[in-house]
C-alpha cells in the first residue's frame, strides 16, 4: 500500500517536472522579431489561453453558486435563458449549455455568453424605458 502511494507521488512529481521542462523550453524558444516562432511556443500560448479561460469559468461558477443562487433576479435570469434558448434554438445558448453540451472552446463560450448577456440586458433596459415613457406620455395626456 505504501509503495503504491509512493509510486503515485513519484509519478506526480515526474509529471510536474515534465511540465516545468515544457514551460522552460517554451520560454527559451522565444525569438527576436522577424524570426519564426517555435511550434512549442505556439502550443504553450494556446494551452495557456485555454487554461486561463477554464480557471475564469471555474471561479465565476464558484461565486455564482456561493452568492447568487438564492437571488430572485438570478433565478429570473436563468428562466429567461431557458426561454430564449427554446425560442431561438442554435442562436441563443446559455453559458452552461455551451460549456457542457457543445465543443465550443471555453474562451469562446465565455465571450459569447458575455455578448448575449449584454444584448439581453440592453433589450430589457430599452423595453423598460419604452414602457415608462409610454406610461408618462399617456398619463400627461389624461391629466
Amino acid at each position: 500500500m505504501a509503495a503504491a502511494a509512493g509510486g503515485a507521488i513519484r509519478s506526480s512529481n515526474l509529471g510536474r517536472a515534465r511540465t516545468s521542462e515544457r514551460i522552460v523550453s517554451g520560454l527559451r524558444c522565444m525569438r527576436p522579431k522577424g524570426r519564426s516562432v517555435d511550434p512549442k511556443r505556439r502550443i504553450f500560448r494556446a494551452t495557456k489561453k485555454k487554461a486561463d479561460a477554464l480557471v475564469d469559468l471555474a471561479i465565476s461558477n464558484f461565486i455564482e453558486m456561493r452568492d447568487k443562487t438564492a437571488s430572485k433576479a438570478f433565478r429570473a435570469k436563468k428562466k429567461l435563458d431557458h426561454l430564449l434558448e427554446a425560442l431561438l434554438p442554435g442562436i441563443y445558448l446559455p453559458l452552461y449549455t455551451m460549456v457542457t453540451f457543445t465543443r465550443i472552446p471555453y474562451a469562446e463560450a465565455a465571450r459569447r455568453a458575455q455578448l448575449q448577456d449584454r444584448i439581453v440586458y440592453g433589450t430589457l433596459i430599452a423595453a423598460v424605458i419604452l414602457i415608462v415613457s409610454l406610461l408618462v406620455h399617456f398619463a400627461t395626456k389624461r391629466g
